[in-house]
């Protein structure tokens, strides 16, 4: 078959597709999903659009399978007749939020680049305010070139923490503007198009958070801060004197080739000083320190059962305090077992959750099941909403066309029976303690200085 007639077949299916009203998709499969079948108002899609070219055609085609994946998998417009119980019905102004921007993106598919209609997916992801239903492809692209920065929130604003050798004089200095646009700015429209919880998950390690935008050339064009174009940036910043610099880079580099350094003053603190997961026991203060950075299913938890249960019949009369430090732990598979045996064996009123931001997904989990059982909560309040979902790789998705590869949370994760919470679903620590930018330079850890000073 000549390489023109392909051309026209694929152009003839393409209309064929999209030439469908976008209103007329057939309604999810819903005896897959055993739930009883509510149509869904669509009326925010016009029926008459038209495509221009063979471009076009293809991104309709896709945004449409897009938008059908959704209705069909996302719990907010499937949902179970267990969940009824909980009063969980489908959420029409979702649906509203997300056909608005994509109906406005098919319109304007001739007048955006390929990267203009990739942030606009994105954003279309943002208004089911799920963490977990992710644009692989957005990441993958948006931080594939980095400048040689990084930058941290503390309790009273961004600060430069981490940088290349080149600029390390600078470390340490607070973050004010970007592009003579002031950096409270930026971030209202970060939370407004690419936020997918609460206000403290911008503040999050999560991968595709505020911090990790900013230092993102691609990232500060999403934010609308520079141009495609220019690849250079200018960070105002305030030194510790108070004095106000502006730091221009040019040099961009892929995110796993640069070197980092810190400007602190000691060692890292405990909680920062090896990664994984591991137990210590202080025999001085009869602390018994448990890091969890990660429950990820390779993680080693069943071992660390065994180093937990070894500890407990070792250490049985020494152990006056236990503390379960989740801060940064982005979830995977709450090891139960491992929090059933510390539940049995914590002294009374003195069991300890270390939590901040970026303790997200099952590691809120594991915070909440604690504190049901009389575990204390300090630090910074979770980014991860109480009421989030849950994606498996049966629900990915492939665009038949861009290529572009998404994951459909499909179950819902809501713990929020399980414990007291405030009506804005955040989980919020028993104790705030916040983490400041001294802290960091002098390699304390406030969360851990607290205990050691209350069990005294």
């Amino acid at each position: 078959m000549s390489s023109f007639l392909k051309i026209v077949l694929i152009l003839l299916f393409a209309l064929t597709a999209c030439g469908k009203n976008i209103d007329m998709l057939e309604e999810p499969n819903t005896n897959k999903h055993n739930i009883n079948s509510i149509s869904l108002d669509t009326k925010t899609f016009d029926s008459h659009i038209t495509p221009v070219d063979l471009r076009h055609s293809m991104w309709i085609y896709d945004i449409t399978q897009l938008r059908s994946h959704i209705l069909e998998t996302h719990p907010h417009f499937v949902v179970r007749e267990y969940e009824r119980a909980f009063g969980h019905e489908k959420n029409t102004d979702i649906l509203f939020a997300m056909d608005a921007i994509l109906l406005e993106t098919i319109q304007n598919i001739p007048n955006l680049t390929d990267s203009e209609i990739m942030i606009e997916l994105r954003r279309t992801l943002t208004k089911l305010n799920d963490n977990h239903s992710v644009f692989f492809d957005f990441n993958d692209r948006l931080f594939e070139k980095m400048y040689p920065v990084a930058f941290k929130f503390f309790s009273d604003g961004i600060y430069l923490y981490l940088s290349a050798e080149d600029y390390s004089k600078h470390l340490n200095s607070k973050l004010v503007y970007i592009n003579h646009i002031p950096i409270d700015t930026i971030m209202e429209y970060f939370l407004n198009h690419f936020s997918t919880q609460n206000r403290y998950h911008a503040r999050s390690s999560s991968g595709a958070d505020f911090t990790s935008f900013i230092r993102s050339h691609k990232g500060l064009v999403a934010l609308g801060v520079k141009s495609e174009d220019d690849e250079s940036v200018i960070f105002t910043l305030v030194d510790n004197n108070g004095s106000r610099f502006d730091l221009k880079l040019y040099d961009l580099h892929s995110s796993d080739s640069l070197n980092f350094t810190d400007a602190q003053i000691n060692d890292y603190p405990l909680f920062l000083s090896k990664n994984g997961n591991w137990i210590e026991f202080d025999d001085y203060h009869g602390i018994l320190y448990i890091r969890a950075s990660t429950f990820a299913l390779a993680s080693g938890w069943p071992i660390m059962q065994l180093e937990l249960n070894m500890h407990l019949n070792e250490n049985a009369n020494n152990i006056n305090t236990i503390i379960f430090d989740a801060r940064y732990n982005r979830g995977g598979h709450a090891p139960i077992g491992f929090i059933n045996l510390l539940v049995d064996n914590a002294p009374h009123d003195s069991l300890f959750v270390f939590m901040n931001e970026s303790s997200l997904s099952a590691a809120l989990i594991a915070a909440v099941l604690l504190q049901e059982n009389n575990a204390i909560l300090i630090g910074q309040p979770s980014g991860q909403n109480m009421y989030f979902f849950i994606a498996s790789n049966d629900y990915t998705i492939r665009l038949k066309y861009s290529g572009y590869k998404f994951a459909i949370a499909s179950q819902r994760a809501n713990v929020s029976h399980l414990t007291y919470i405030a009506e804005d679903g955040i989980l919020r620590p028993n104790i705030l303690i916040e983490y400041t930018i001294d802290d960091w330079i002098n390699s304390r850890d406030p969360l851990l200085e607290y205990v050691v000073t209350k069990k005294r």
